[in-house]
Protein backbone atom coordinates (compact mmCIF):
# COMPACT_ATOMS: atom_id res chain seq x y z
CA UNK A 1 0.00 0.00 0.00
CA UNK A 2 1.61 3.37 -0.82
CA UNK A 3 1.14 6.45 1.10
CA UNK A 4 0.28 9.77 0.25
CA UNK A 5 3.05 11.98 -0.25
CA UNK A 6 0.67 15.19 -1.22
CA UNK A 7 -0.33 17.73 1.71
CA UNK A 8 -3.46 19.19 1.87
CA UNK A 9 -4.55 23.14 2.02
CA UNK A 10 -8.22 23.77 3.49
CA UNK A 11 -9.25 26.91 2.93
CA UNK A 12 -12.13 28.67 4.17
CA UNK A 13 -14.18 31.96 2.98
CA UNK A 14 -16.42 32.94 5.01
CA UNK A 15 -19.83 34.73 3.54
CA UNK A 16 -19.72 38.53 3.61
CA UNK A 17 -21.54 41.55 2.26
CA UNK A 18 -18.74 42.92 1.09
CA UNK A 19 -17.33 41.36 -2.06
CA UNK A 20 -19.90 38.99 -2.36
CA UNK A 21 -20.44 38.54 -5.87
CA UNK A 22 -16.37 38.08 -5.81
CA UNK A 23 -14.85 35.17 -6.74
CA UNK A 24 -11.47 35.36 -5.40
CA UNK A 25 -8.53 33.05 -6.94
CA UNK A 26 -5.92 31.26 -4.81
CA UNK A 27 -2.28 31.79 -6.27
CA UNK A 28 0.45 29.35 -4.93
CA UNK A 29 3.39 29.90 -5.84
CA UNK A 30 2.73 32.39 -9.10
CA UNK A 31 0.20 29.52 -10.19
CA UNK A 32 -3.52 29.92 -10.09
CA UNK A 33 -4.43 26.57 -8.67
CA UNK A 34 -8.10 27.18 -7.90
CA UNK A 35 -10.83 30.13 -7.25
CA UNK A 36 -13.33 30.26 -4.10
CA UNK A 37 -16.90 32.00 -3.67
CA UNK A 38 -17.93 33.58 -0.83
CA UNK A 39 -19.28 31.03 1.95
CA UNK A 40 -17.12 28.13 -0.20
CA UNK A 41 -14.90 26.12 1.54
CA UNK A 42 -12.37 23.89 -0.71
CA UNK A 43 -9.73 21.45 -0.55
CA UNK A 44 -6.61 21.53 -2.59
CA UNK A 45 -3.97 18.62 -2.77
CA UNK A 46 -0.66 19.99 -2.96
CA UNK A 47 2.86 18.71 -2.75
CA UNK A 48 4.50 18.91 0.77
CA UNK A 49 7.14 22.06 1.50
CA UNK A 50 6.99 25.77 2.13
CA UNK A 51 4.09 27.58 -0.07
CA UNK A 52 4.07 31.08 -0.82
CA UNK A 53 -0.27 31.86 -1.07
CA UNK A 54 -2.05 34.97 -1.82
CA UNK A 55 -5.48 35.91 -3.03
CA UNK A 56 -6.30 39.00 -5.47
CA UNK A 57 -9.40 40.98 -5.75
CA UNK A 58 -8.72 43.11 -9.54
CA UNK A 59 -6.06 45.11 -8.50
CA UNK A 60 -6.28 44.86 -4.71
CA UNK A 61 -3.36 41.91 -3.70
CA UNK A 62 -3.88 40.41 -0.17
CA UNK A 63 -0.30 39.83 1.45
CA UNK A 64 1.79 36.56 0.86
CA UNK A 65 1.49 34.47 3.06
CA UNK A 66 4.03 31.32 3.26
CA UNK A 67 2.83 27.82 4.99
CA UNK A 68 4.35 24.40 5.36
CA UNK A 69 1.93 21.98 3.71
CA UNK A 70 2.84 18.87 5.47
CA UNK A 71 1.31 15.07 4.29
CA UNK A 72 0.61 14.24 7.94
CA UNK A 73 -1.49 17.46 8.93
CA UNK A 74 -3.62 19.69 6.64
CA UNK A 75 -2.92 23.24 6.08
CA UNK A 76 -5.94 25.24 7.20
CA UNK A 77 -6.51 29.31 6.08
CA UNK A 78 -8.98 31.66 6.34
CA UNK A 79 -10.31 34.41 3.09
CA UNK A 80 -11.85 37.07 3.61
CA UNK A 81 -12.05 40.98 3.41
CA UNK A 82 -10.47 43.18 5.52
CA UNK A 83 -12.91 45.93 7.11
CA UNK A 84 -12.08 49.52 7.78
CA UNK A 85 -11.50 49.75 11.75
CA UNK A 86 -11.39 53.26 13.20
CA UNK A 87 -9.50 55.86 11.51
CA UNK A 88 -9.69 53.71 7.96
CA UNK A 89 -13.31 54.33 7.70
CA UNK A 90 -13.68 57.52 8.52
CA UNK A 91 -10.78 58.29 6.12
CA UNK A 92 -12.14 56.69 3.49
CA UNK A 93 -15.48 58.59 3.95
CA UNK A 94 -13.83 61.64 4.06
CA UNK A 95 -11.60 61.56 0.94
CA UNK A 96 -15.39 60.06 -1.17
CA UNK A 97 -16.50 63.54 0.18
CA UNK A 98 -13.73 65.89 -0.72
CA UNK A 99 -12.45 64.08 -4.06
CA UNK A 100 -15.75 63.43 -5.99
CA UNK A 101 -17.62 66.80 -5.47
CA UNK A 102 -14.17 68.64 -6.37
CA UNK A 103 -13.28 66.54 -9.03
CA UNK A 104 -17.56 67.23 -10.37
CA UNK A 105 -16.81 70.70 -10.16
CA UNK A 106 -13.98 70.49 -12.12
CA UNK A 107 -16.07 69.20 -15.37
CA UNK A 108 -14.38 67.20 -17.39
CA UNK A 109 -11.23 67.81 -16.01
CA UNK A 110 -12.07 66.59 -12.84
CA UNK A 111 -13.02 62.59 -13.54
CA UNK A 112 -9.16 61.67 -13.27
CA UNK A 113 -9.38 63.22 -9.50
CA UNK A 114 -12.82 61.38 -8.72
CA UNK A 115 -11.29 58.15 -10.32
CA UNK A 116 -7.95 58.08 -8.66
CA UNK A 117 -10.14 59.36 -5.39
CA UNK A 118 -12.10 55.97 -5.64
CA UNK A 119 -9.24 54.05 -6.23
CA UNK A 120 -7.83 55.17 -3.22
CA UNK A 121 -10.39 54.62 -0.47
CA UNK A 122 -11.70 51.53 -2.20
CA UNK A 123 -8.28 50.03 -1.51
CA UNK A 124 -9.13 50.34 1.86
CA UNK A 125 -12.81 48.73 1.96
CA UNK A 126 -12.28 45.83 0.06
CA UNK A 127 -8.55 43.88 -0.01
CA UNK A 128 -8.57 40.69 0.12
CA UNK A 129 -6.61 38.90 3.27
CA UNK A 130 -5.33 35.15 4.13
CA UNK A 131 -5.36 34.27 7.78
CA UNK A 132 -3.75 31.40 8.80
CA UNK A 133 -4.70 28.84 11.22
CA UNK A 134 -2.28 26.51 11.22
CA UNK A 135 1.48 25.77 10.19
CA UNK A 136 1.93 29.28 9.25
CA UNK A 137 6.11 30.72 8.86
Amino acid sequence: MMKNENGKLEIHRPSQRRNKSCTFPIIIDSEEVDTISDGERISIIFSPGVHTIYTKKSWLKSSPVQVDISPINSTELIITSNGLLGYKYWLSLIIMGIVVPLGASMGVAGFPIMILGCYFASSYTSRPVIITTSNHL
